[in-house]
């Protein structure tokens, strides 16, 4: 059964607080005393703390609700998970065995148990909290961190599921808590580029030169669409999502607003002689296929989530024509979800071997 937690009260005269922001997600296993929320009233802000363990199955209130009475139920947690004494298999097995059906136990040494003694059930241990999220930061430590002037890029979270709280960010400013040392993940795949690579041979006839790293920025932003939370600034502001794409020759170029751009704008860009911005990019995209090299492990730069490598296309054929092209994305785990890194690439993935809604 499922115990609500409500808005707990902080004074004798508090009538009501904000919720600025949840620090765990449902799913999430907690511990009794965890904190699972940060309220901010007119005097103070604190942490909502859980008065039991288990599962919270239900968030009540959004965060950033502002005027959330006293009392009002905010979440609720399954605490049926921490009290059962045994897995479900377990209690299973021994409901369905009737009690008469059990041998009689012959007296002999109190150390000694018979041969067809069933096994004893095992202790059930305590659920360990999911995974971390590293991604995530609470809205009350954005805050504090624009106000202390913290980067948390890289800052390593001990809320729930890794999120940054504003404890840690306080413990940042104060010289306590050093940033997360990067943590690299590689994922690789092979995709099918024929049509890609047809769109750019009737371009060149047509004296407007497309290649496959055109495909390759377009795909990527409009991925980022979809999997906003493998970008670097996952809540983007109006300018977009930024990609900065280097090159065997020439100074990187970055290319800002380019989900907004056609995929012949882009190639133009990419062409353009253009003084290269200081500003972060949300993904760094490496094109060294020019060279041959059909497997591309770029690296990730400081301040950024991922990286991606764009091979030499090359054929499944011996003797047929160039149809295949490698992609390999470095991802730092430290900011985010290898799950979320997949499924970016899925969706990266469908539409460069389908390029032909990127041409819209």
């Amino acid at each position: 059964m499922a115990t609500d937690i409500p808005m707990p009260s902080y004074s004798d005269n508090m009538e009501e607080a904000d919720l600025v922001g949840w620090l765990v997600a449902p799913g999430d296993f907690i511990h009794e005393g965890d904190p699972i929320a940060e309220i901010e009233t007119d005097k103070a802000t604190g942490e909502l703390e859980s008065p039991v363990s288990g599962t919270l199955v239900e968030i009540c209130v959004a965060e950033g609700t502002t005027g959330v009475k006293v009392g009002a139920v905010v979440a609720r947690i399954d605490a049926a998970e921490a009290e059962a004494p045994f897995p479900p298999e377990a209690v299973e097995t021994s409901a369905s065995q009737p009690a008469s059906a059990a041998e009689p136990i012959d007296s002999g040494s109190p150390l000694e148990e018979p041969a067809d003694s069933p096994p004893t059930p095992p202790v059930a241990e305590t659920p360990s909290p999911p995974p971390a999220s590293p991604s995530a930061t609470t809205a009350l430590a954005r805050r504090v961190a624009e106000q202390s002037g913290i980067d948390l890029s890289g800052l390593r979270g001990t809320g729930a599921r890794g999120r940054v709280t504003k404890a840690d960010v306080e413990a940042a400013a104060s010289g306590a808590m050093a940033p997360a040392a990067p943590a690299f993940a590689v994922l690789d795949v092979e995709c099918d580029v024929s049509k890609a690579l047809d769109v750019c041979r009737q371009a060149s006839e047509r004296d407007d030169p497309i290649d496959l790293v055109a495909f390759a920025v377009r795909a990527a932003v409009l991925a980022l669409n979809d999997v906003p939370d493998l970008a670097a600034r996952p809540e983007r502001e109006e300018n977009g999502f930024g990609v900065r794409v280097h090159a065997a020759s020439g100074a990187p170029k970055t290319l800002q607003e380019a989900e907004r751009k056609s995929l012949g704008v882009l190639a133009q860009e990419l062409r353009d002689d253009s003084e290269e911005t200081t500003e972060a990019p949300d993904i760094e995209i490496f094109d060294f296929g020019g060279l041959g090299i059909h497997r591309v492990q770029a690296p990730v730069s400081a301040g950024g989530t991922a990286a991606l490598g764009i091979g030499a296309p090359c054929s499944s054929d011996p003797d047929g024509e160039l149809d295949r092209a490698y992609f390999t994305l470095s991802v730092d785990t430290t900011r985010v979800e290898l799950a979320t890194a997949a499924r970016w690439f899925s969706e990266f993935r469908r539409r460069i071997e389908d390029p032909l809604e990127m041409l819209l």
